[in-house]
C-alpha cells in the first residue's frame, strides 16, 4: 500500500479535521435544533472515534490480503440494498417479529 503510507499525514490530517467537524456540527444541531437526537448522536460518534484513537491510529497491517471486507465494503453493500433484503426476506421467511394474528372480518 505505497499510496497509504506516502499520504498519511494528509490522510491523518483530513481524518482530524472530519472528527472536529462532528464535533462542530453536532454541538451546532444541540444549540440550534429543538430535537436533540441528532446532535447528541454526532458528538456521541466524535467520542468514540476519539477513544479509538482518533487521527492517530495506527493500522493493524498494511501487508496485503487475500480477503478482505472491511467497513467500506459493509456499508457498500448495505446501500446496495441486497444485504437489507436477504435480511428482511429472511425476518419474513421465519417470522420474526411475531405478528399478532387479527382477522379483518369481525
Amino acid at each position: 500500500m505505497p499510496f497509504y503510507r506516502e499520504n498519511l499525514p494528509v490522510m491523518r490530517a483530513i481524518l482530524a479535521r472530519t472528527i472536529l467537524t462532528t464535533f462542530a456540527l453536532g454541538t451546532l444541531s444541540v444549540v440550534l435544533i429543538r430535537s436533540k437526537v441528532y446532535g447528541l448522536a454526532g458528538i456521541g460518534l466524535g467520542v468514540l472515534a476519539i477513544l479509538m484513537g482518533g487521527s492517530k491510529a495506527e493500522a493493524i497491517t498494511t501487508e496485503r490480503r487475500a480477503i478482505s471486507a472491511g467497513l467500506d465494503y459493509f456499508i457498500l453493500e448495505l446501500r446496495s440494498g441486497s444485504f437489507t433484503r436477504s435480511i428482511i426476506r429472511v425476518c419474513t421467511w421465519t417470522g420474526w417479529p411475531a405478528r399478532a394474528r387479527t382477522s379483518s372480518t369481525r
